[in-house]
């Protein structure tokens, strides 16, 4: 339970005079049952904003209508009890205050109408407030009393509530309270917030719960957190097998962070007839190659639905080889690419397989063919990498063996277009046998791809690249 309070803030609200007896009538009402509650109009404008706001503008107002179950509130003109109830004579319901302002509340409903019932009483317990009364609101009061104060445009009321409410809020409950609330037609917003803020927990086959206009609010919420765009774009592919309309939701997917693999996938499973106007706009932007280069720049670092999980190996001059492969290693308990968190590919192997570099204890080497351009690469697949350090360790091959000597390391968002991170040429940092060198360049934007390209002979005046271990220091978006 907690008990509500109005602060002096209301004041603001009042335009009347203190001492005007005019009187004025909140009328609460749900099919043919009505509740009307007498007031004065500055007691009105203090615990109502919304009617403060509308008499400002037309001062012959006197009655504020609340139609309950679907959220619906008008302001009538002239619209007193006596043609609110067809001729009804109303009787007392309870005297508020035995007063010479007459604040009274008068109803007219079948005694099974509970739902008028728990709205007049929890409305009543508003009213109190003005007599300097708490309102001692218990937890099975929390969602009346919410969607009145939204109906009173109460904001200190509604940011009150809406923490004890969300409280009450869990992964668990949370589509159970909407598919509830939905059907009653009660007001369900603080559900939308918590689903959307926590879309990224929830699995496709629950969200196949929820009808399409339920979905569509949660992906237009502004609290929206995804963890990326392939997730969401995976989401709402399932859903369309089940719900109608549900292809219209990909009016919410950000094209331009899309994989090729995503947009190829896209491009299979839809026929042009389906892409609504607003779809097409989307997929438009996203095919200039300039769109597509600077939205990967913003995907992890400012597009403020992604959640932002992001963890720092940063080189700290000691730990040579203990960084982002190995972090990634200790994820899946691994190699990383065994456990297809990452996958790891070369020019051609020489020997043995590319993906043993990134095993911290190896001891033995590897080798491209001795093709000109070779490279080796790894692709992070769901993660990308801001990279601002690098170690390469050497083999067992003495000097003047094929150790690198001119190279790049690349990175690039599509496996297509590259761009230089760090450039070394006639580098003799590595002619030996297991010598090692850590290189600290410029942090690069993420990167899904990257690489290391030979660009020139090494130290054998061939085209191999070859090494025993690499480390790779920087920023793993997840």
């Amino acid at each position: 339970m907690i008990n509500i309070f109005l602060s002096s803030q209301g004041f603001a609200n009042i335009h009347s005079c203190a001492h005007d007896s005019t009187e004025f009538e909140f009328i609460l009402y749900s099919n043919e049952s009505k509740s009307i509650f007498k007031v004065p109009r500055y007691f009105a404008e203090f615990i109502s904003p919304n009617v403060s706001r509308i008499l400002l503008t037309d001062s012959t107002i006197n009655s504020y209508k609340i139609e309950l179950n679907n959220d619906k509130y008008t302001l009538n003109k002239n619209d007193s009890s006596d043609n609110i109830n067809n001729n009804k004579s109303y009787q007392t319901f309870q005297k508020i205050y035995d007063c010479d302002d007459n604040f009274e509340c008068e109803y007219d409903c079948d005694n099974n109408d509970q739902l008028i019932i728990k709205y007049s009483q929890t409305f009543k317990k508003f009213l109190d407030i003005l007599k300097g009364n708490p309102f001692k609101c218990k937890e099975n009061e929390y969602q009346l009393a919410y969607e009145i104060a939204q109906k009173l445009g109460n904001r200190e009321i509604i940011h009150l509530l809406t923490d004890e409410l969300e409280k009450q809020i869990n992964d668990e409950n949370v589509i159970k309270r909407i598919i509830s609330k939905r059907l009653k037609k009660q007001n369900f917003d603080l559900e939308v917030k918590y689903l959307a803020s926590n879309l990224y927990n929830f699995n496709v086959e629950r969200l196949k719960l929820l009808d399409y206009e339920t979905l569509n609010l949660i992906l237009d919420s502004p609290y929206l957190k995804i963890k990326n765009e392939e997730s969401l774009f995976d989401m709402i592919f399932d859903l369309t097998y089940e719900i109608p309309l549900a292809f219209n939701l990909f009016e919410y997917i950000q094209f331009e962070y899309l994989s090729p693999e995503k947009m190829n996938e896209f491009v299979s499973n839809f026929d042009s007839e389906d892409i609504t106007g607003s779809i097409w706009k989307k997929i438009c932007y996203r095919l200039t190659e300039t769109t597509i280069r600077q939205s990967n720049d913003r995907r992890f670092t400012e597009n403020p639905r992604y959640l932002r999980m992001r963890h720092d190996c940063l080189f700290n001059g000691v730990n040579t080889f203990d960084g982002i492969f190995q972090y990634l290693n200790r994820l899946c308990n691994g190699n990383s690419h065994k456990k297809s968190l990452i996958t790891i590919s070369s020019s051609g192997d020489y020997s043995v397989q590319s993906y043993q570099v990134i095993n911290k204890d190896w001891n033995s080497s590897w080798s491209t063919k001795n093709i000109e351009g070779s490279w080796w690469k790894v692709d992070f697949k769901n993660r990308n990498v801001s990279l601002c350090a690098y170690s390469i360790k050497t083999g067992f091959g003495g000097v003047g063996s094929p150790h690198l000597r001119n190279w790049r390391m690349e990175g690039s968002v599509d496996d297509v277009v590259w761009e230089v991170i760090d450039d070394k040429k006639l580098n003799n940092d590595l002619d030996g046998p297991c010598y090692s060198h850590t290189w600290e360049c410029t942090k690069s934007p993420p990167y899904r791809f990257i690489r290391l390209l030979g660009t020139g002979p090494n130290h054998y005046n061939n085209n191999q690249v070859f090494f025993s271990s690499i480390e790779f220091f920087g920023t793993v978006y997840e």
